[in-house]
């Protein structure tokens, strides 16, 4: 009897490894979270609140906030936060409330949906939720690198143009001439 008990002991120790492996590999996986807020705007428990979901996004997320000299700065301070090919910068310039997303080459965010993403917490950040702002650009994110192929779609209005030929005047002329009696 002994003999039978043996694999039964077996097999709940790789179980019991395996349950292991897969609960430690989803904390490993789980990004690094940094913040970087120069201006005081993440105020109270916002950052915690912010790092504490960390696990909920496959890329290491740094958040940058402070008052730009211009656009192209703020530009070039998310762009000099990607350091390393699983990240994303949210860089905030507060003051004239502009937002730019830039995305390491490994977190698999198609360049097709950059601009939505940096756009999808403009109505969160414009009623006070900052939380819900960052939280909806970094699901925008995920959501990208998910997709096959990317999810946006361009909100600027197609305008169809159609003129008509000069054989279409000239007929309305006749037209006009035939019925004027020219």
């Amino acid at each position: 009897m002994k003999g039978k008990k043996k694999p039964m002991f077996k097999f709940k120790v790789k179980a019991f490894a395996a349950i292991a492996v897969m609960l430690w590999s989803s904390i490993a996986a789980a990004g690094t979270f940094t913040v970087s807020d120069a201006t005081g705007f993440i105020t109270g428990n916002v950052g915690d609140q912010l790092r504490a979901d960390a696990s909920k996004w496959p890329f290491d997320v740094h958040i940058i906030v402070e008052n730009a000299l211009s656009f192209d700065a703020l530009e070039a301070e998310a762009h000099g936060a990607v350091d390393g090919p699983n990240v994303v910068v949210i860089a905030l310039d507060a003051t004239h409330h502009k937002i730019v997303t830039r995305f390491g080459t490994e977190t698999g965010v198609k360049p097709g949906d950059f601009d939505s993403i940096s756009k999808a917490g403009n109505a969160h950040f414009r009623a006070g939720e900052v939380v819900d702002g960052f939280e909806a650009i970094l699901l925008r994110a995920r959501a990208s690198s998910e997709a096959k192929v990317a999810m946006s779609v361009s909100n600027a209005p197609v305008v169809i143009e159609q003129g008509m030929s000069g054989w279409a005047w000239l007929g309305l002329a006749v037209l006009f001439g035939a019925v004027v009696g020219i």
